[in-house]
Order: structure tokens, then sequence, then C-alpha cells
């Protein structure tokens, strides 16, 4: 069953998320949970197959599922008959799968509360796990961490690419300070990056970055002033295959000084997988 698809807000632009069997599925991606497909709602990046979806995979992430109900627009094909009878079995089986992932919810849950020798300090949203390298994300995804200037190898199921940070900027006043706006929140934080795709394709956007300042608090490219700041040329959205590349700024409006803040990579799912030291 179709149940949404990306719009032009974002470079996956025509992929659609599906649902059988109690799963969702992002195309050329596998199985998402009913709180990925929310977010990208929230964001205003999917268009919903029907009126009445939303609802429903709110139902599912709060884990009082209900089978859908189409409600077709004005002009729709006559014939097309709502769910009817054979519905219950669908709303059974939503039931029954729903059921199985709260067990494994609980499950997993009590397997990573058993104590470890792993000794854990928490700070500002994110952990970072002594012995391990790696630092995790707000999201709780574990990412790996480096300096500004370190190349990042990512890969998924559509290819690989090599995602470099090359340096980070903080300007006080916008480029053009006639046109501009001044920073919101205390400073401008220009980012340079570099993409390189080396295998199958590799999807790019300015939304797979974010910016943590010391103090914990989040920035987004489109917070803030950060959208009239004028430090370009500005990185865009789209695709790249094997051997092609692309560079461009990513600037975040943001406060608490540069010691200590965090440039993040997120994966189209919105987890962190990499994050650059300043």
């Amino acid at each position: 069953m179709l149940v949404a698809t990306f719009n032009a807000t974002t470079g996956w632009a025509g992929k659609t998320i599906t649902y059988e069997e109690g799963v969702f599925s992002l195309d050329e991606h596998g199985a998402i949970t009913p709180a990925d497909l929310l977010r990208y709602d929230d964001k205003g990046q999917v268009s919903w197959a029907y009126e009445g979806l939303r609802e429903w995979v709110q139902q599912l992430a709060g884990s009082t599922p209900a089978a859908p109900q189409a409600r077709f627009a004005a002009g729709a094909p006559a014939g097309r008959a709502q769910a009817g009878p054979a519905g219950s079995h669908l709303v059974r089986n939503v039931i029954i799968a729903a059921a199985a992932v709260i067990v494994l919810i609980v499950i997993i849950a009590a397997i990573a509360n058993t104590p470890s020798s792993t000794t854990a300090t928490s700070g500002g949203s994110g952990t970072t796990s002594e012995g391990s390298g790696t630092t995790s994300g707000g999201s709780g995804t574990q990412a790996k961490a480096g300096p500004v200037g370190s190349p990042f190898d990512y890969a998924d199921d559509s290819g690989s690419a090599v995602v470099t940070l090359v340096s980070v900027n903080e300007y006080a006043q916008p480029k053009d300070t006639t046109m501009g706006q001044a920073p919101q929140n205390g400073a401008y934080a220009v980012c340079y990056v570099e993409i390189r795709c080396t295998k199958g394709t590799y999807d790019y956007n300015p939304n797979y970055f974010k910016y943590q300042s010391p103090n914990g608090s989040a920035y987004e490219y489109d917070n803030g002033n950060a959208m009239f700041a004028g430090y370009g040329p500005e990185l865009e959205s789209g695709t790249l295959t094997a051997g092609q590349n692309t560079r461009g700024t990513v600037t975040f409006d943001v406060a608490g000084g540069a010691a200590g803040a965090l440039v993040q990579l997120m994966d189209p799912l919105d987890d962190v997988v990499f994050q650059w030291r300043r």
C-alpha cells in the first residue's frame, strides 16, 4: 500500500514509502518506523497518498494502530469502495504486528539496561563512551567523530561517498552588510563541505548537516537568519553518481562560541553518522 511520496523540498523527490505486512518501507533504503515517517512529515518533505493516512500513522506511532480509511478526493473514479468487512483482517494483522514490535522493544530495552563494564559520561545532547572512540548524537545512534578536515566514508544500499568538512569560520556580520541580516543568535558558522561519490549514487542535501554548540543547543541550516548570511556558494541538494563531486557552504546562525562545538552529518533517517569537532 502506497503511504507517502517525497516532494520537491528534498533530494529524495519521487521516492515512495509503502506499508506491507505491518512494515513501512522507504524506497531503496528499507524499513523505517512510523516515527521516522512523521518526522519527514513535520519537515514538510512528504505528500500523503490520501487523506487520513497521517492520523493512522500517528496512531501506529502511539502503539494504538487502526486500519486507515481511504477518503478519496472529489472526482475520484467511481466504484472504488472504502474498507469493508475484509478490512477487519487488516486491523487484526496490524494489531498483531504492533504487539510483536512492542515485545521486541521491551526485550531490547532490558538487554540495553544490563550493567556492563563500559563507563559512560553524559554531556550536552549526546553521550560519550570511554574507550570506544565514538560519540552518540541526540538520536542515540553511536557516531564516529573526528577533527575538522577529517574525511568520512559514508555507505548505504544506494552507494558510498566521501564527505569532508574542510573548514568552519565564524562571522559576526553577513557577507553583504547592506542587503544581508545580522545573526539572530550571535554568529554565523560557515561550514565548507566537499562530497565525492565513490560508488553507486549519493543524495546530498544541506538538511543532512546540523550544528551543536558547546552549550548543547542544536541548529539546522535554516534556523535564525542563516538564510540571509550570504556566504557562498551554498551547498545545494541533488544526487551524485560514482566519480562525481560537489562542494559548497552550509551556514548556521549559532551561539555558544567555537571551542567544543560539533558539526554533525545525518543520514536520511535523521540519525547522526559522523561528527566533526571544532
